[in-house]
């Protein structure tokens, strides 16, 4: 059996699920923090972007979880093709495999309490370190990026300024909030929305493009399954 399909496909159900995760995430805020409504049913917990272990983190996790495989599938495509930067895909998909999996356990959260300044927008002292590899890891990557088809490079670009940008950019805002009003109101909760739904829409768009490299140049992913046996020889 053989199972084939486009990345447009995987475009319109990444986009879908966003959408929906960022307004149900929107909403729970809202009756939480804003209309300090009673979570009966646990609703609000399992929507909120705010929180932890829940739909919209599973869901993260996923994507980054399959940027990392999808990487893997092209680092041994590039290798049989002995194409330049396999190195460099194979750190990319590690990457993304531990990033997917401090996304659901929060591991980046230990790190506050070596970096501890509880002032301003670095109240959420991770943010250094962090921001510290994202730049080495980024002029690294330079001459890989510059080897790319230009749709693939912007994309690439694009991502990375969406995820970065909400991981570390609107943390940033966020802890400068949280030093000033604390993390229990719906300010709180919107600044957290905005950062955690730009992650969603980078890992996705970055996820959707790894998709596009490895459907070259067909335009689409074809997997095989096969359950046929070998037939013994014939005498």
């Amino acid at each position: 059996m053989e199972i084939e399909y486009r990345p447009k496909t995987l475009q319109r159900i990444l986009v879908r699920t966003i959408l929906f995760l960022t307004i149900c995430g929107l909403m729970a805020e809202i009756a939480d923090e804003g209309l300090h409504l009673s979570d009966t049913y646990g609703l609000q917990d399992f929507f909120s972007l705010s929180d932890e272990g829940n739909l919209p983190t599973w869901f993260s996790s996923l994507v980054l979880f399959s940027c990392g495989i999808t990487l893997a599938l092209i680092a041994m495509g590039k290798r049989q093709a002995n194409a330049r930067y396999v190195a460099h895909w194979w750190v990319l998909c590690a990457a993304f495999l531990y990033i997917s999996l401090d996304e659901f356990v929060t591991l980046h959260e230990d790190l506050n309490a070596l970096f501890r300044f509880d002032a301003s927008f670095l109240y959420f002292g991770w943010v250094i370190p962090a921001g510290a590899i994202v730049a080495a890891f980024g002029l690294s990557y330079l001459g890989f990026l510059g080897h790319l088809p230009v749709r693939t490079r912007t994309r690439f670009i694009q991502a990375g300024a969406l995820f970065v940008g909400g991981a570390l950019g609107v943390e940033l805002i966020l802890g400068y909030w949280t030093d000033r009003a604390g993390d229990q109101n719906l300010v709180y909760g919107l600044i957290d929305l905005v950062e955690e739904s730009m992650e969603m829409m980078g890992s996705s768009l970055f996820f959707y493009t790894l998709v596009g490299v490895l459907a070259e140049p067909t335009g689409t992913v074809s997997i095989s399954i096969s359950n046929a046996r070998s037939e013994p020889d014939s005498e």
